[in-house]
């Protein structure tokens, strides 16, 4: 069974392109949400600048994988086995001027960086490091990351071909024919 869930962008687009998604915190997919409203708020990025004219955005109904998910509100002792031996390989093998400094941050997230997890930061800097474990963790066949916050969980989708656009919907000002013909 599929989940349905909801991402937000401020690009109007028919299908989700890896090649243009980034890595966050909380490592590297296309990101999205249980809730519409979270999306809404991704979908126009000058809300978060607090700019007087924010840009239009669009949200996206999608169907995602209802696969197992590697819970990043978790520390890496507390994952599952294959995930753990996934993600302390990619610790161990951080190299480079930077590397200590990542150590620490991973081995101290959440409880000197609360914004961190330990999850998160050992993707975001696997990644900077040209080491990135996404593609590993998805043929051990992890479908992505689940944030855990208060208010919803939010999902780093790995495989981009996985989601399939249900419908989309132009926040204020977002007017196109393919979005009004979908609506």
């Amino acid at each position: 069974m599929k989940m349905i869930a909801w991402h937000g962008s401020p690009i109007l687009f028919d299908r989700f392109d890896v090649s243009r998604i980034k890595t966050a915190s909380e490592g590297f997919g296309i990101y999205i949400t249980e809730r519409r409203n979270i999306a809404s708020h991704y979908a126009a990025p000058g809300v978060w600048r607090k700019e007087s004219d924010p840009r239009a955005g669009y949200v996206y109904e999608v169907e995602a994988p209802d696969g197992e998910y590697i819970d990043n509100s978790k520390p890496l002792d507390d994952q599952p086995a294959t995930a753990r031996a996934i993600l302390l390989d990619a610790v161990a093998m951080l190299s480079g001027s930077m590397s200590g400094w990542w150590r620490f941050v991973i081995a101290n997230a959440p409880t000197e960086y609360p914004r961190y997890t330990q999850v998160g930061k050992t993707l975001y800097f696997a990644r900077q490091n040209g080491t990135p474990v996404e593609p590993t963790l998805a043929t051990a066949g992890y479908a992505g990351c689940k944030y855990v916050t208060d208010l919803a969980n939010e999902f780093a989708i790995f495989d981009s071909g996985a989601l399939r656009i249900i419908s989309v919907s132009a926040l204020s000002g977002g007017k196109h024919p393919w979005v009004e013909a979908a609506q």
